[in-house]
This record gives structure tokens, C-alpha cells and sequence, in this order.
């Protein structure tokens, strides 16, 4: 084939001889047939190392892109260390939230594939930092399944690199997971391991105030959601102290005791505020949990908008003809799900 002088070329010339085919704007994709062919052939005319380092290329694009664009989503969230991107990388430039939401939608079913294919080929760094480029998107859109695997990935991955700060902060997004999913022991014990970390205590109580506000045990749940309060300050994290004052709110309300639940609201209103989030100029009570509680975003995935931004869809794209799904991944996310 003769060279081109672009990509765009590039790629209608090959979607003229029937080697990619074009499934919407600027998303192509190989027939099945073709995809299995081309990894015969790389196999048999590259040398390992090659192709060692284009898939560290491959998993570099989706991270840093996928970085960038949770930044944009979670302004606020705790951050991870990310090595520099190999040279000849490149990133997709993302001019405002719509833009990386746009990007995560359709890039849903790579960035699992990605981090499938990082944990098989041994990109450990990348196994711990994909799942938290993702995290937001995910739990947004309600992928619980997607959400927690991904967890569970990056979470042994960190263990095997020795990174006890990537392993607190996955447990942590695990005892999370667990908790908007209505299974309680399972967060409190998760959020258990991560008890030598400040957030770590406090999301143990916050679970344990959970089970207990949902079993109606107000009094108790109050006092668990006070002592998450001190540890959520002393850490820094702005958001979860905001979600713990909102639902302290809640069950002095249900207990009866409106003075406390206005102050403890008001209180979550400052914060809002201060942060500029949104619902900021709607302190009061968080929307009831369903006897099921299915995921939405939280801790590390807040602030984050209510809802998909402007002009987005909250799922990922209907599969093409000649498309595989992602083994192990769960199905498409739901939308209309409860705020936290």
C-alpha cells in the first residue's frame, strides 16, 4: 500500500478496499476474520519486543486519555501518579466535560478490553491506573459489574506491585461499590482492610451507618455518621465529608430531630458552595435510597454532574455487526439510577 500523508487517508483508502469498515463517524473496526489475521501476521513478522512495546503505546493512549478526561469529569478526586507516556503516544484532547463523556461512551468496551489485555501481557502500573481513569464513568452510568471488576483488578495489581497507597484507594472504591449496591457487611469489611488510612476509618463507619440507618436504627446510624466526620476532615476529602453531613441530615430527620437535620444540611450546602457544585442551592434531603440501592457515582467520582452532560448519551454505543463483547464484562449500563 503507498504511504499517506494522514490518518484520515489512511483510513478511507483501507475502508475502500474493504479492510476496515466505518460503523459510525470517525469509528472504524475489523471484521472478525481480519481481526484474527492480522494478529497472526503480527505474531509471525514482528519480534516480541516490538510488539511488547506497541501495546505499551496502545495502553499509554487510553490511560492518558482516559486521565484527562476524568479530571475533567471529577475535578476534585484523589489522584494517582502516572509514568510519562512513551514516545509517539498520543492523546485525545477533550475541550470540556461533554467531550471526554462523548470519549468514555464510545471507548467503553476498549478501555475494559485495555485493561483485560494489560493484566495478560504483565503492565501492572497500567492494571492499577486504568480502573481509576474509569471509575467515574462507570459508576455514573451505573456499570456496577464493570465497576467492581475493574476494582478488583486494579486492587491486585497494586498488591503485586507493593503500592499501599493504590490498594487503600481501591478498597476504598470497593467498600463504595458495595455500599450503593445495598450489601453493607461487604463494604464495612472492605472498608475495614483499609483502616490505616484516615479514609479508610471513615468509610467504615459511613457503611456501618448505612446498614444501620436502612435497618432503622436512626440513633445508631447518627453516631456512626458523626465519627466518619473527624477522619473525612482530617484527610482532606471535601466530597465524602459533604455525602456523610447529607446523610447525618437524613437520619436526624427520620429520628425526629429537624433542628439537627436542617444544621447538618446547611452545613453540606457550604460545602457545595464552596466547591461550586450544582445542587449547591438545594440543601435539604438526599434522594431515598431504593431497597435495592444500585450504583451511581460518589467518593472519588464526585463532584460530578446529575446527570450526563448536555448532548451525551449515558450508554455505551449499541455493538456493530462483526463486533465481539468483552469477556467477563457486564452488559449495558442503566440509566434513571438514584443520586447518592
Amino acid at each position: 500500500m503507498p504511504r499517506f500523508v494522514g490518518r484520515a487517508e489512511a483510513l478511507a483508502a483501507l475502508d475502500g478496499a474493504s479492510l476496515v469498515e466505518q460503523r459510525r463517524p470517525v469509528r472504524y473496526g475489523f471484521h472478525d476474520l481480519l481481526r484474527e489475521y492480522a494478529v497472526e501476521r503480527a505474531d509471525t513478522e514482528e519480534t516480541p519486543g516490538a510488539t511488547r512495546a506497541a501495546v505499551h503505546r496502545l495502553l499509554d493512549h487510553y490511560l492518558h486519555t482516559g486521565v484527562e478526561g476524568e479530571l475533567l469529569l471529577c475535578p476534585l478526586r484523589d489522584r494517582v501518579a502516572v509514568e510519562p507516556p512513551r514516545p509517539g503516544v498520543t492523546r485525545t484532547g477533550f475541550a470540556d466535560r461533554a467531550g471526554a463523556w462523548e470519549w468514555f461512551t464510545a471507548e467503553r468496551a476498549n478501555l475494559l478490553a485495555a485493561l483485560d489485555l494489560a493484566v495478560r501481557q504483565g503492565f501492572d502500573h497500567h492494571a492499577v491506573r486504568l480502573p481509576w481513569a474509569m471509575s467515574s464513568f462507570l459508576g455514573h452510568t451505573g456499570s456496577r459489574h464493570d465497576w467492581e471488576r475493574s476494582r478488583l483488578i486494579g486492587l491486585e495489581a497494586a498488591r503485586r506491585l507493593g503500592d499501599g497507597a493504590a490498594e487503600v484507594l481501591a478498597l476504598r472504591v470497593l467498600g463504595l461499590v458495595h455500599a450503593l449496591g445495598g450489601r453493607y457487611r461487604q463494604a464495612l469489611d472492605v472498608s475495614v482492610e483499609a483502616l490505616g488510612d484516615r479514609s479508610g476509618v471513615a468509610d467504615a463507619e459511613d457503611a456501618s451507618g448505612r446498614a444501620h440507618q436502612v435497618a432503622g436504627e436512626l440513633h445508631v446510624a447518627v453516631e456512626c455518621y458523626q465519627r466518619a466526620l473527624a477522619p473525612h476532615s482530617e484527610a482532606g476529602d471535601v466530597w465524602p465529608r459533604t455525602t456523610v453531613l447529607r446523610r447525618l441530615g437524613d437520619a436526624y430527620a427520620a429520628a425526629g430531630d429537624q433542628e439537627a437535620a436542617h444544621e447538618a444540611w446547611r452545613a453540606a450546602s457550604v460545602i457545595l458552595t464552596r466547591i461550586g457544585h450544582p445542587e449547591a442551592d438545594r440543601p435539604g434531603p438526599t434522594t431515598p435510597e431504593p431497597t435495592t440501592p444500585e450504583p451511581t457515582a460518589a467518593r472519588e467520582n464526585a463532584p460530578r454532574p446529575s446527570s450526563p452532560p448536555t448532548g451525551t448519551t449515558a450508554g455505551p454505543p449499541a455493538p456493530s455487526g462483526g463486533s465481539r463483547a468483552v469477556a467477563g464484562w457486564g452488559g449495558a449500563p442503566r440509566d434513571g439510577l438514584p443520586r447518592d
